[in-house]
């Protein structure tokens, strides 16, 4: 039987309390949310969710269709890349009226994702050619380097016209790269260490088990330690969670009495959203369907198998499209959008209670979210 419990929250008289005057500020925490409508120059929205404040929301073109953006604490700037508008950014001056975009990289090809290895000083990105097919490339992201936005590798052993969602390890040593299409499809595995003589050749290589007909990867996280890399796949029949131990090749059996593999059942339907734990323990998983839905799981460390699931917030009205989760660095609280009307939510992670909701002005299709404060904490 499917365990659920109901992480406590506030009531929906409850919800949030709007900011009084006399309210002591705090110090601001920013969050860039971005989007893609019609046309070449796209919205975007800073938000302080500390104190529940718009701080911008303008356009760009190089802010067309950021579906993916990751702040860098050294540098204080926000890295993007925006799939139409086909640029690799750096953003600077968050927080301090309107940001200045800087154009890292122009691909002749829609990018797909985006990673930073800030030690090795090199951005990451999926790209598409001409026939369709999807490679990763290695691009120069040195301070100073005078090769900075070229590209530097392009992995020429892994390509697939259905790749889109994909994750780089912690220490940046590899990438996964599942196919968007489960069926018949597969998760590999890139070497991404410029000192190995494998860098940029597929090192790995594991067929899904348990999908269906048309089943989708809807995101993909790796374990801090490396070992697992966590699917979120949404399946006609109902998404579920997979779980692959990579140096064994293994799939985590979540029903060890029924005959074959079996992913841990979310009991919803069309996963859109991932958001894993910094320390791997649990993992936020969300959809659109019906009202919304969003889902905590938890994972044993000593029976893989042992799932947990708990609903969260549920019946609010603050999950109505939920998508785009994204934990803040301290671990602490959970940020994701929602619409109608479209907003930023913050719930804190311990209790599921709701934190801060801010509206979005002239939002259509929110497509990322990221924290622009810290580093994450493991």
């Amino acid at each position: 039987m499917l365990l659920r419990a109901r992480i406590p929250c506030l009531t929906a008289a409850l919800l949030i309390a709007a900011p009084t005057a006399a309210a002591q500020r705090r110090d601001p925490e920013l969050v860039f949310v971005g989007s893609s409508v019609a046309g070449d120059s796209d919205p975007y929205w800073i938000v302080d969710v500390a104190n529940e404040e718009l701080v911008f929301h303008g356009r760009a073109l190089e802010a067309d269709n950021v579906s993916a953006a990751s702040w860098d604490a050294r540098a204080g700037e926000l890295v993007t890349v925006a799939t139409l508008g086909r640029v690799l950014c750096r953003v600077s001056g968050i927080g301090r009226g309107a940001p200045t975009w800087n154009v890292l990289t122009t691909r002749p090809h829609r990018p797909h994702g985006l990673a930073v290895d800030l030690e090795r000083g090199r951005a990451y990105t999926l790209e598409g050619d001409s026939s369709g097919q999807r490679a990763l490339l290695a691009i120069d992201d040195t301070p100073g380097s005078a090769r900075r936005g070229d590209v530097l590798a392009r992995c020429t052993d892994w390509v697939g016209s259905s790749a889109e969602r994909w994750t780089l390890s912690p220490s940046g040593r590899f990438a996964v790269v599942p196919t968007m299409l489960m069926q018949n499809g597969a998760v590999s595995w890139i070497d991404t260490d410029p000192a190995s003589p494998n860098y940029m050749r597929m090192v790995g290589n594991c067929a899904v088990p348990d999908v269906d007909s048309f089943a989708f990867c809807g995101a993909v996280e790796l374990s801090p330690d490396e070992q697992f890399a966590v699917l979120a796949i949404a399946r006609v029949s109902g998404s579920v969670l997979a779980r692959l131990h990579l140096s064994t090749r293994r799939w985590v059996d979540c029903d060890l009495n029924s005959p074959g593999v079996q992913h841990r059942r979310l009991g919803y339907r069309d996963v859109n959203s991932m958001a894993l734990a910094h320390d791997g323990s649990f993992a936020f998983v969300a959809g659109a369907s019906g009202v919304g839905w969003l889902v905590r799981a938890d994972f044993e460390p000593l029976a893989p198998s042992e799932v947990a699931l708990r609903e969260v917030a549920f019946g609010q009205g603050l999950l109505e499209g939920v998508r785009n989760l994204e934990i803040s660095p301290d671990g602490r609280r959970l940020a994701y959008t929602r619409v109608r009307p479209e907003r930023l939510v913050v719930l804190d992670i311990a209790t599921g209670e709701p934190l801060s909701a801010v509206d979005l002005p002239d939002a259509k299709n929110l497509t990322s979210v990221a924290w622009c404060s810290g580093a994450k904490k493991f």
